[in-house]
């Protein structure tokens, strides 16, 4: 009997963050939800099985982190997991020395930032060098400073 791959899509996208866990700044955005609606648009057309949005006020540090580890948990080798981001990024001095320019990179969520240094359950999932550039490796963290901007796409074929 041949197995399916299937496919795993998470789509993030803030149009603002919780001004209460950044100094008082906002994060004010226009399309960045638009961008993750598209991306579920997508994902949904090349019948995904799950397909998983985070808008604004859902992609908080934890929901994000417990999909992230539900993925983990569930896909297989030759498996895709399609994850999109888009809102701002920043970086924060690196916190574990593994960083050539030593500065961590992070994605702005709603309710603070996550450090690329990043594991879901002993899964590796965020990039070692940098949100979006490839490499994946790290351990979760968090900062409350404000973000800088960016906006950026990734996919990811699953392997274990």
């Amino acid at each position: 009997m041949t197995v399916m791959a299937q496919g795993y899509s998470i789509n993030i996208g803030l149009n603002s963050v919780d001004p209460k866990h950044y100094a008082g700044w906002d994060g004010q955005l226009q399309a960045c939800e638009a961008d993750a609606e598209d991306m579920i648009s997508i994902a949904n057309a090349q019948g995904f099985s799950r397909v998983r949005p985070f808008l604004t006020k859902d992609a908080t540090r934890a929901k994000v982190l417990a999909e992230l580890g539900e993925a983990a948990s569930v896909l297989q080798a030759g498996d895709l997991l399609l994850f999109t981001y888009s809102g701002h990024g920043g970086q924060l001095p690196d916190m574990n020395g593994d960083e050539d320019d030593g500065l961590d990179e992070t994605w702005c969520l709603y309710d603070g930032e996550l450090v690329d240094d990043s594991r879901v359950t002993g899964q590796a999932w965020l990039p070692q060098d940098g949100l979006g550039r490839g490499g994946l490796a790290g351990r979760w963290g968090s900062s409350r400073r404000a973000c800088g901007s960016s906006c950026s796409p990734t996919a990811a074929t699953a392997a274990r």
